[in-house]
């Protein structure tokens, strides 16, 4: 699947995401990481000798956009690593393995491998905030803390896409500068004021909701190491996991060896583990 409309539209995005960049007030170094699922662009900020913090971005974000006011500070305390997320509106590009079995955590390893990083902070932002806590649970040795934004678990599909309709409907249909600015008011309120002072940043959101095609970092069947092959838990373990914590879980006459977790695979925005 696409990641964008049109091949005018990707170029219209990449031009203005390099702008962006040219307007970060740090240095920083931009990486082309080859990984089982394709090529997975990040940037990196701070001095080498500081702690890594790893940021993951929402679904319809990228790098250049989501942490353009929040780098230069947090590159004083972190060596930042910022990731585009596969298959997202950023510069990595997906193969066709991630379409059939995106393994998440492998992924992270991969580039965190790559960055020789042996453990680190993360901070992640919606879908950003899915992966750190999927990651601090399936490689708890590799995760010092985590924060998550905007993260919280859906009860079920519908749940999700009803929040995500009235939030986002009617105006990311018709993405006019007029009806983004209405969106981005209902969206942050008073805050709104950061998007719409930055031309750049602005006309930046237009071309994502205009060229940006969605669905291609929802069109995946990932990895779900919280089925159990041998019980009718289902999707809803993580849930449970999550709220009720590894050793109530356990407790309560579950899988209790790692090799019992199956592969088993869904369909990304299937599973209440899901997030925008």
């Amino acid at each position: 699947m696409k990641r964008f409309k049109s091949d005018n539209g990707q170029k219209l995005v990449y031009e203005s995401y390099d702008r962006l960049l040219a307007g970060w007030t740090v240095p920083y170094q931009q990486h082309k990481i080859s990984t089982s699922y394709g090529i997975t662009h990040v940037i990196t900020a701070g001095s080498s000798d500081l702690p890594p913090l790893l940021l993951l971005h929402g679904t319809g974000d990228n790098i250049a956009m989501m942490w353009i006011y929040n780098v230069a500070e947090l590159s004083r305390n972190f060596q930042i690593i910022a990731v585009d997320n596969i298959g997202g509106s950023g510069k990595s590009e997906p193969n066709d393995r991630y379409a059939h079995d995106f393994n998440q955590a492998k992924w992270l390893d991969e580039i965190l491998n790559a960055m020789n990083v042996e453990a680190t902070y993360i901070a992640g932002v919606s879908y950003g905030a899915y992966l750190a806590y999927h990651y601090a649970i399936v490689r708890p040795d590799r995760v010092r803390k985590i924060v998550c934004l905007a993260g919280g678990i859906a009860g079920s599909q519908s749940e999700l896409m009803s929040k995500m309709m009235r939030a986002f409907l009617p105006e990311a249909l018709f993405p006019s500068e007029r009806s983004v600015r209405k969106l981005l008011r209902k969206l942050c309120g008073t805050n709104a004021d950061a998007f719409e002072n930055n031309p750049e940043l602005m006309q930046h959101w237009v071309y994502l909701l205009k060229y940006f095609n969605n669905r291609s970092i929802m069109k995946h069947t990932i990895y779900n190491p919280f089925v159990c092959r041998h019980s009718d838990y289902s999707q809803q373990v993580l849930v449970r996991y999550w709220r009720s914590g590894y050793a109530e879980l356990l407790s309560e006459g579950g899988c209790q060896t790692g090799d019992e977790w199956g592969a088993l695979p869904h369909r990304s925005g299937r599973g209440p583990c899901d997030q925008s």
